[in-house]
């Protein structure tokens, strides 16, 4: 089993724990490779700020 058909079984399981804010999740785990490194530089950015 490829590890794309694993992640997509793995947001379908979530997607039926999930349910209104479901498609928010899906979108987010779906890209969250390119949101982490984002989200890490925004909290380091707050934290150097305080």
């Amino acid at each position: 089993m490829s590890r794309e058909k694993r992640t997509h079984r793995f947001i379908g399981k979530l997607r039926d724990v999930l349910s209104p804010s479901s498609v928010t999740a899906t979108i987010f785990l779906s890209r969250y490779r390119q949101f982490l490194p984002l989200a890490l530089d925004l909290l380091r950015f707050r934290n150097q700020r305080r």
